[in-house]
């Protein structure tokens, strides 16, 4: 299944909507107007909060959000590098770490899984990746 996010061209809480191939809505992103850590909540279309994403108030070094599950528990952690040139994501999970890693034009990325490289995308040809 490939997923898609639609930003809102103008939007004072961040607000955007996850549509899936056929262009159908997914999942929703409300944010709040006046938000210190800018919180986002991820919801279904019956307005169910199934995450909530929470940014960290000080970053010095290296920005990060941490992701929540409807019943408060840490799901995830993503960081990302303060100093580069490149794009440099790591998500920690269950999973494990979930590294995506651009060039430093922003249109090539390898996204890899604990070590090994999962997918890759390319400005010219976007890639799905399957969700399970």
């Amino acid at each position: 299944m490939k997923l898609n996010i639609h930003n809102k061209w103008f939007s004072l809480g961040g607000s955007s909507v996850v549509k899936d191939e056929n262009e159908n809505d997914v999942l929703k992103v409300k944010g709040k107007e006046f938000s210190w850590r800018r919180w986002k909540y991820v919801m279904g279309l019956n307005d169910k909060v199934y995450y909530q994403v929470r940014n960290r108030f000080w970053n010095f070094f290296q920005h990060a959000c941490y992701v929540f599950d409807a019943n408060d528990n840490k799901a995830a952690t993503l960081t990302t590098r303060f100093w580069t040139l490149a794009d440099h994501y790591d998500i920690d999970c269950a999973l494990g770490i979930l590294a995506i890693r651009g060039n430093i034009l922003g249109y090539n990325y390898r996204i890899s899984l604990n070590g090994k490289e999962m997918a890759t995308s390319r400005a010219e040809s976007p890639c799905a990746i399957p969700l399970r």
